[in-house]
């Protein structure tokens, strides 16, 4: 395994420093991938209570030795439990907490109640702490999703092979042989169920792949991405199986345009919204508005989807460090559907596509 010299220490040190403004002398961290960000260790069931004097990790018997064996930069005391409901409460008694952050988007209301009867201060429901401190990546983390990114990279230039014969294979068959494939290459998995989508199935943004054989004439849209030491990617292009017709050439061009209006805004300062607005305006001005529904893009990291959004209603202000997706689509019902979507890391001076290494042109396969 290669050391990214992840920095847990500063992780750590931000998460306190959010502690004044939400009034609580504790944050009870819930959400698996918060803990993991925070740990490195990747659990379920867990609980991580963060202190400014240091942390508890309570964990069952599954982890308990692993979690002796981490070394953090922080205090970090390992607590084994059978129940956590009933050893968490004693323990933020016997520390002096009595005013404990919760992760209110993911504890269940009726676990919020249990603790709430035995806890014997107070609970207060936070949002996105951590969410929001993870959307400016550290050196280490671009350098992991940029390995991520190099793995899909070599996968999509063997699209063109992978398509030969391309109607005698089907949809499934196309999304089995890249999931072999990318996990050949060096991903820990899949960042998500590979969507390959075909003819008409392609106006779905999300269709899964079925057994429908992939025909001459039509468009096959791949949206494929990879895990590599927890860090996701996440990018789109659109096969023509066939000479593009002239349609599809003229839609694959409004997309282009889209995404280059969208990149060309992104820099520290801008509002997330002000992105979304550059492409859609491009999209909408060329009659295909409404044939675009979704956000122009959304963060990527720890989880496929994660803060930033680009979308309407993001109040998001754009920063050094984050890094999302740009994936203009256009979906026509019945017919087609195309999208085009990279990753783009906001830089100091603007902005830098961090999969400029694979084409963004379609993908023409002549079978």
């Amino acid at each position: 395994m290669i050391d990214y010299a992840i920095d847990y220490a500063s992780r750590y040190q931000q998460v306190i420093a959010q502690f004044p403004g939400q009034d609580i002398d504790a944050l009870m961290v819930t959400n698996p991938v918060n803990q993991r960000y925070l740990t490195g260790l990747v659990m379920s069931d867990a609980e991580l209570i963060v202190t400014p004097s240091g942390s508890a990790l309570f964990v069952d018997s599954r982890y308990f030795l692993e979690a002796q064996e981490r070394s953090l930069p922080f205090a970090l005391e390992v607590v084994q439990f059978t129940d956590k409901y009933q050893l968490i409460p004693g323990w933020l008694s016997d520390h002096n907490l009595h005013r404990v952050g919760i992760e209110a988007d993911f504890v269940a209301y009726h676990n919020f109640v249990s603790w709430q009867e035995k806890i014997s201060g107070k609970l207060f429901p936070c949002r996105n702490i951590i969410q929001n401190i993870r959307m400016r990546k550290d050196e280490a983390e671009v350098q992991l999703i940029r390995k991520s990114i190099a793995i899909v990279a070599e996968i999509i230039k063997k699209i063109p092979d992978l398509l030969n014969n391309f109607s005698q294979i089907t949809e499934r068959d196309l999304s089995v042989e890249i999931d072999y494939l990318m996990k050949k290459a060096g991903a820990e998995r899949t960042a998500f169920d590979i969507i390959v989508a075909s003819g008409e199935r392609a106006a779905m943004p999300h269709a899964l792949p079925t057994g429908r054989k992939l025909r001459a004439g039509e468009v096959v849209l791949i949206d494929l991405g990879a895990v590599f030491e927890g860090y996701h990617s996440d990018v789109t292009r659109t096969f023509s199986l066939g000479e593009e017709s002239e349609e599809v050439k003229g839609l694959f061009q409004i997309l282009k345009s889209a995404q280059q209006a969208a990149i060309d805004h992104i820099r520290p300062g801008v509002m997330a919204k002000e992105v979304d607005a550059a492409a859609r305006q491009v999209i909408e001005q060329a009659g295909y508005g409404q044939f675009f529904g979704h956000g122009t893009g959304h963060g990527v990291g720890l989880e496929i989807h994660e803060l930033p959004r680009l979308s309407p209603p993001s109040e998001t202000v754009l920063e050094e460090g984050m890094i999302f997706t740009v994936e203009p689509g256009i979906y026509l019902p019945g017919r087609l559907g195309l999208r085009l979507e990279d990753m783009v890391l906001v830089s100091q001076q603007g902005s830098q596509i961090l999969t400029q290494a694979i084409p963004r042109e379609m993908g023409l396969i002549l079978g």
